[in-house]
Order: C-alpha cells, then sequence, then structure tokens
C-alpha cells in the first residue's frame, strides 16, 4: 500500500489561522488525494457515494462520465469547492470530507487487522506444523 494519508491535512482544514481561501485550497489537495487513490477506492464505481454529496451540494447531476474518469471528476469537484463562496458551505464539505475519510479508514483499519490475524494465526499453525515434522523425522 501507499501509505496515503489524507488526514494529514485534518489540521490545516480545522484550524482557524487559515482563511477560508486557503482551506479552499488544502480541501481540494485532500480531496484529489483520496479520490485518485486505489487504497481507498478499488473502483470507480465506489466513488459514487462519496462524489454525490458536492453533486447535491452544486444542484448538479453527477454524470456516469465522471465516474469512469477520476481526473475530470476531481477536476469538476475542485470547480464545484471553488465555486462554493458561503462560509457555512464550505464548512460542511470540509466536515462531510473528514468524516467520511474517519469512517473509510476505519472500515479498512478493522480490515487490515482481520487480515493480520488471519495471517497470524496461519503462520502459528505453519510453525506447528513444521515442529511436528522435525519431531517426526
Amino acid at each position: 500500500m501507499n501509505n496515503i494519508n489524507p488526514k494529514k491535512y485534518e489540521q490545516v482544514l480545522l484550524s482557524k489561522r487559515f482563511s477560508i481561501d486557503e482551506k479552499q485550497l488544502f480541501l481540494i489537495g485532500s480531496i484529489i488525494e483520496f479520490v485518485m487513490s486505489k487504497e481507498f477506492f478499488k473502483s470507480n464505481k465506489e466513488i459514487r457515494e462519496y462524489a454525490q454529496f458536492y453533486f447535491d451540494l452544486a444542484n448538479e447531476p453527477l454524470r456516469d462520465y465522471l465516474i469512469d474518469s477520476r481526473t475530470l471528476l476531481v477536476a469538476r469537484i475542485s470547480k464545484i469547492i471553488l465555486n462554493t463562496s458561503d462560509f457555512e458551505d464550505i464548512v460542511h464539505l470540509i466536515s462531510y470530507h473528514m468524516s467520511f475519510i474517519d469512517k473509510n479508514i476505519s472500515s479498512n483499519n478493522s480490515v487490515s487487522k482481520q487480515t493480520t490475524n488471519k495471517s497470524s494465526i496461519l503462520d502459528t499453525l505453519l510453525k506447528e506444523v513444521k515442529k511436528n515434522n522435525e519431531i517426526n523425522s
């Protein structure tokens, strides 16, 4: 895995030190990293739920050709964010993005923990089989 961490933008997005314009740019960067990562969205179809929120906010339809191309999708989401001038809407976008990341990372961590547990069980079984083979030899 690439170890991509879109949460690295969290401090900036939630900080009071940065202007709303700066937060918009950091939000766009975080969204681009998140959407373009195959670590979070294995297939393009999985992105629809996440992206739909932005298009609903802009009262635009989310077209299938945008889902087929991550590059076009992040360009359109970026445009929506840059055209959003209301402070409350920007805060709402940041909140949605951060909560979606938290939910996604939590589910990825539980899957990786399950995989790790299964791996350690298999390793233990393999070690026992090796020991038994050595004893019987």
